[in-house]
């Protein structure tokens, strides 16, 4: 949000700029707050305008290339989430965010970034120059009080900033090179916070928001705010927007007045087979512009316009930014960027420019090949000389069941006698009995003890307790699936048996009965992981699948009826 310099912000007018908002403003619920001198808070943009008059030394504070922006400033909801591009202002948002809050709001924040190095960065780059170009802010934390009768400066460092009377504490999700999660939760566990602001949420573990929301136990406002760069589909921002009222910016056809959102459609006409684009509008000027939905005429995709949501009635706001109507980006750079078969860099043209998850070329496992998989039988008990295999998935709800055969006489086919869900360990039992299970691998947690009492059940070697111990490294060793049989349980590889057990779809050995797609949530759970290409703990890339918020229980029974085929054999010898 950088304007021109000058004595008076690049000649903008800011007693105009805040009176032109303020008849905005007037109408827009109250933000909670904690003042305990009754007044209404000032609404955050009339505050930036005022104490922000430059974001950082010699760069003034204006919106007007970024109308967009103005009602995010304007919004008072409690829980707001922003799927965004790169560069699209929203940094210097959240910092308004967060001193406001202290200043004005008289709240408590906690900022987190996802790492303390990120966060290190951050506040020396962003904060500290905001407070340094703000006379009120300097003023603010240069006041000296009494600590224990004595006086005392504020508190002002690089995680804590006393801002008037109440603080702003500002945290790494994670820490680098620490000893495990425990300390991560310990530099949380003593942060009060009334308002909590979650920047670059997709760079987080799962765990971060559920552990930031219990900092606001005791506040009466419990506010948050989630804003991020999306990566992969039904994952961090992406899985969160599908909650919110989707609010997408809406612009009007100079021409025919036709309101209409923004998208690439609109730019490219024509694209190959592997998504590159071929044609667009402008493309003979060497430049590219949005045409109207409706007339084709060219767009102002820099105009005012208004978000309009998709989802009505709900109480999470969700705003979608893309850099379609950022100013510091030409539309050219957004098509060019999208010419190439580079995975990664596709994948940066479509989180950075677009504002919007990516999804692998392969990532998925793809509808059709799941319906090639389906054969006209039905879920039947075994028949002579077939044997069976059985994958348990554990999951809070209940257990996730597979139950796959081995027809000699039908080799290379692996037909699923049983998929469902069954209530109790008794039922899986109960299964193992009907279908005369050779080998059954179960899902080790979170039910343990209950794991156990039913491996005894059965002779030794037929129930296997599953763990992952390298979901996030992958392991060295030359076999995916390592047995212990000692200790009845089995170590594997979690990308590379999962690979082994999406390979038998795809060769269409696997086969499924012909009410496969009838079952419940057995196609969407097999299709929830993403096999996707991330930096280990080390910086190394490796592959791992990753799920989001999406259940993939019967993705997990499937792999683990794949492993139990792997160890059938082991007790007759």
């Amino acid at each position: 949000m950088n304007g021109s310099n000058g004595s008076t912000a690049g000649g903008i007018d800011f007693h105009a700029a805040y009176a032109a908002t303020k008849l905005g403003l007037n109408a827009l619920p109250v933000a909670p707050h904690r003042r305990k001198d009754g007044r209404d808070p000032m609404p955050m943009l009339a505050w930036a305008l005022l104490h922000r008059y430059y974001i950082r030394p010699e760069t003034p504070f204006t919106l007007h290339d970024h109308l967009y922006l103005i009602d995010i400033y304007n919004c008072t909801a409690r829980q707001v989430r922003v799927k965004k591009s790169g560069q699209s202002g929203l940094s210097e948002l959240l910092v308004s965010l967060a001193l406001h809050a202290c200043d004005e709001r008289k709240l408590d924040v906690l900022y987190l970034m996802p790492t303390h190095g990120d966060m290190r960065d951050f506040s020396q780059l962003r904060f500290e120059p905001a407070v340094q170009a703000s006379p009120h802010l300097s003023q603010l934390l240069a006041v000296k009080g009494k600590v224990h009768g004595r006086t005392a400066r504020q508190t002002d460092n690089v995680q804590i900033k006393v801002i008037g009377s109440n603080n702003l504490v500002l945290r790494g999700a994670s820490v680098q090179d620490t000893k495990g999660e425990r300390q991560k939760a310990n530099r949380l566990k003593s942060v009060p916070a009334d308002l909590i602001i979650l920047d670059e949420y997709d760079e987080m573990k799962d765990d971060v928001l559920p552990l930031a929301q219990m900092r606001q136990g005791h506040s009466p406002v419990k506010q948050e705010w989630l804003a991020s760069t999306p990566s992969y589909p039904g994952i961090g921002i992406d899985s969160e927007w599908e909650h919110t009222d989707q609010r997408e910016w809406f612009v009007a056809c100079p021409h025919c007045g036709k309101k209409q959102m923004l998208s690439l459609q609109q730019i490219i006409t024509e694209e190959d087979d592997f998504e590159r684009p071929v044609a667009w509008h402008g493309q003979s000027e060497d430049r590219a512009y949005a045409a109207c939905v409706r007339c084709g005429k060219e767009l102002d995709h820099l105009a005012g316009g208004e978000w309009v949501s998709a989802k009505f009635g709900k109480d999470i706001v969700g705003f979608h930014v893309t850099k379609l109507f950022s100013p510091h980006t030409p539309l050219i750079e957004i098509v060019k960027r999208r010419d190439t078969l580079d995975e990664a860099k596709r994948r940066q043209a479509i989180n950075q420019d677009m504002g919007e998850a990516y999804e692998p070329r392969g990532g998925r496992l793809p509808l059709d090949i799941l319906r090639n998989c389906i054969r006209p039988y039905a879920h039947k008990p075994l028949v002579a000389g077939e044997r069976a295999y059985m994958g348990v998935d554990v999951s809070p709800n209940g257990l996730h069941v597979v139950i796959r055969g081995a027809d000699p006489e039908r080799p290379g086919e692996r037909r699923q006698l049983f998929c469902g869900e069954v209530s109790s360990h008794y039922d899986v039992g109960r299964l193992i009995r009907l279908y005369n299970v050779a080998s059954c691998v179960i899902d080790a947690a979170p039910e343990t003890t209950k794991n156990r009492e039913l491996q005894a059940d059965f002779r030794d070697g037929l129930v296997w307790l599953a763990y992952f111990p390298w979901t996030d490294t992958g392991s060295k060793d030359p076999e995916a699936i390592v047995w212990d049989a000692k200790k009845g349980i089995v170590n594997m590889d979690r990308t590379r048996v999962i690979d082994g057990m999406y390979a038998r779809f795809y060769d269409q050995e696997n086969t499924l009965p012909e009410n496969a797609e009838s079952i419940r949530d057995y196609f969407n759970h097999l299709r929830a992981p993403v096999r996707i290409t991330e930096k280990d703990r080390r910086g190394n890339e490796v592959s791992v699948y990753r799920e989001g918020s999406n259940p993939d229980h019967f993705a997990l029974a499937e792999t683990y009826c794949y492993a139990a085929s792997k160890r059938d054999t082991w007790w007759i010898a």
